[in-house]
């Protein structure tokens, strides 16, 4: 609040000290002092402070930096953001409308620009603001990106760098199996064999390397690799272990939920759920014998004042 005398110049001092000043102007002093600092306010209210959950506006305005609300424009307040500064945002008011004395133009996201990959613009509440994609065509189009993962289509890539505040490329996938496709040709096409050449021997599935015990946080997102090789190609299904007599069977290029099995075998789960803690079962399978390997997921709920997260992956007897 402002310092220094109300009233006429001069008056309540006199040289040489401080004069005592009347009792009823003393009590009005707070009064005038706290008036001129509410003067100096915008209306309404910070998002936070009419609902703790808000904080769309603060997440994606922490640059816009400032101090007090004479900082920023009329229809906005200083506020305390997620990046531990205060930042202009949209003021909120109680009823849901701006005040008869203060109305605001129309709102749009015509030169309103998201900067995160995968958010996009929207009206909220009279404003402008961004916000991660929550809609994605059914069309699978495999993508592979730069954390990794193989994503149903790219806009599931880009919505997943929005969650985590980062930003993901599409990379070339890398094709686990390498070997020519030995499937029977049509009898029409078959060719004659070449003299001297013998039948390619059956080599049954084997895994690469061995499954290991993953965690994830609840709302990550987490995948399993059944990298196999074999002769003829093997086959590879999923499948989540239950008390069911049977298990559900889950084949690629396909999405069962918030479950995806890729083109190449991959299986990712996408906005992981406590209920997706469980063993996966891949099993390969071709003419010269049948493989199955078990993978542990353990998902961890997020706590109020810290992130649980498993310490480094430990290996899970593989293969039967």
């Amino acid at each position: 609040p402002p310092r220094g005398n109300f009233g006429h110049p001069g008056r309540g001092r006199r040289a040489g000290g401080w004069r005592r000043v009347p009792v009823g102007v003393s009590l009005l002093l707070p009064l005038l002092a706290a008036a001129a600092g509410l003067s100096l306010r915008h209306l309404g209210v910070c998002p936070n402070q009419l609902n703790p959950n808000l904080w769309v506006d603060a997440q994606s305005t922490c640059e816009r930096e400032c101090q007090t609300d004479q900082d920023c424009e009329g229809f906005e307040k200083c506020c305390t953001n997620v990046c531990g500064l205060r930042s202009c945002v949209a003021a909120r008011f109680a009823d849901s409308s701006l005040p008869a004395l203060a109305p605001a133009p129309a709102a749009s996201c015509e030169s309103f620009v998201c900067a995160q990959q995968g958010s996009d613009c929207d009206i909220w509440d009279g404003q402008p603001v961004c916000k991660c994609k929550d809609r994605c065509e059914k069309e699978p189009n495999f993508t592979c990106a730069s954390d990794g993962l193989t994503y149903y289509n790219k806009c599931y890539m880009d919505a997943e760098a929005c969650l985590r505040g980062t930003r993901l490329t599409t990379v070339p996938c890398k094709h686990i199996f390498t070997w020519p496709d030995t499937s029977p040709v049509p009898q029409e096409t078959t060719a004659r064999p070449t003299p001297g050449a013998g039948p390619e021997v059956p080599v049954p599935p084997a895994l690469y390397s061995n499954p290991f015990h993953q965690s994830v946080r609840t709302g990550g997102t987490v995948s399993f690799r059944c990298d196999v090789s074999g002769r003829p190609r093997p086959d590879i299904t999923w499948e989540k272990q239950s008390e069911r007599e049977e298990n559900f069977i889950m084949r690629p290029d396909q999405m069962y939920g918030n479950v995806v099995v890729t083109n190449i075998g991959q299986l990712v789960i996408y906005n992981a759920r406590h209920e997706d803690a469980g063993i996966y079962t891949c099993t390969a399978r071709n003419a010269a014998g049948l493989l199955r390997a078990d993978f542990p997921l353990s998902v961890l709920r997020r706590e109020p004042g810290g992130t649980p997260w498993a310490g480094s992956p430990q290996p899970f007897p593989g293969a039967e």
